[in-house]
């Protein structure tokens, strides 16, 4: 399994993803406070348990915060868009972690969203998505998916068997 964070860029009038490994932050350096809203997300039928967490930096140490969830033929409560206010400096990524319907295995991975090139969260639109095998082609070849389907798809039109999340950063205004 395997998770990828990119961020919503355009170049040249196109909107494409770019991985978030190559994204730097904005100018503005310093923290501040944001909104960040879950606009849309989806999980294939047939992915088995999932749950999704973002991960804060506390000075507790990385705490997380579930924000989606998912079991086989039921939809969490918790698996419904909304948002929540953060310190640009505290949400340092998500946390992925599923369990195979048939063996009963668990795998955990995560995608930092910050990082020494990304020390604060830039505003823009952003897609995380969670890959069960390595044959999903990578985040820079998806498309936008759309937010009243469940598909995501590469630029070509195939789609992808992958549970996705997407969600906005606005700054938040006094």
């Amino acid at each position: 399994m395997r998770t990828e964070l990119a961020r919503l860029e355009e170049q040249g009038g196109t909107a494409r993803w770019r991985s978030i490994e190559r994204c730097a932050s904005d100018a503005c350096t310093a923290p501040q406070r944001v909104r960040i809203t879950i606009d849309a997300l989806a999980f294939p039928v047939d992915f088995g348990v999932l749950s999704i967490d973002a991960m804060f930096d506390t000075s507790a140490g990385v705490k997380p915060f579930r924000v989606a969830s998912h079991q086989p033929q039921s939809a969490s409560p918790s698996s419904k868009p909304f948002s929540f206010e953060a310190d640009s400096a505290g949400l340092a990524g998500f946390r992925a972690e599923h369990v195979e319907a048939t063996s009963g295995s668990t795998t955990v991975c995560a995608a930092a969203l910050l990082g020494a090139s990304r020390p604060v969260l830039a505003s823009g639109r952003y897609l995380l998505v969670v890959a069960r095998d390595a044959g999903v082609p990578g985040i820079e070849s998806l498309s936008m998916p759309g937010e009243d389907s469940g598909l995501i798809t590469t630029r070509e039109g195939i789609e992808v068997n992958a549970a996705w999340l997407s969600f906005t950063v606005r700054p938040l205004t006094a």
